[in-house]
């Protein structure tokens, strides 16, 4: 078997091909089977002349943004369940009264700054392991 880094695909010998890619080496079962069940986010990669997988560490700034957007997620989550979307609609059409959009408004900034505390808080961290310290309390409704 043969596999080629530049297609990203093995070639088994009982096969027939038009055009066979330049880069081709020797491939044994044993990397096939590797590449096959590789996790998602591995990559296959061609080492010394063996076909091999491994998985890429995050980078520190593809971590923290992948956290903030997990974050964003949660408090946009956390508003609704509070205040659903058609709720807020028609507390700033009025129908709710003054009281109730006020109270809407500090709970939905409430949360928004606790988001935004906790991405300024990763923003200064300087290790991925260091992200992982930060969780963010949402505010309870008033």
């Amino acid at each position: 078997m043969k596999y080629s880094k530049t297609t990203g695909c093995f070639y088994p010998e009982w096969g027939i091909y038009e055009d066979m890619p330049g880069d081709l080496i020797e491939a044994t079962e044993e990397e096939l089977t590797a590449v096959l069940n590789r996790a998602p986010n591995a990559v296959v990669d061609v080492v010394g002349g063996h076909v091999v997988t491994y998985i890429l560490e995050p980078t520190l700034s593809a971590e923290r943004e992948r956290l903030k957007g997990i974050f964003k997620i949660q408090c946009q989550e956390h508003i609704y369940s509070v205040y659903p979307a058609p709720i807020q609609a028609s507390a700033i059409m009025g129908l709710y009264g003054t009281d109730y959009l006020t109270d809407m408004t500090v709970f939905i900034t409430s949360c928004i700054a606790e988001e935004n505390r906790i991405s300024d808080l990763l923003d200064d961290e300087t290790e991925i392991v260091l992200l992982y310290n930060h969780n963010p309390v949402w505010p309870e409704n008033a």
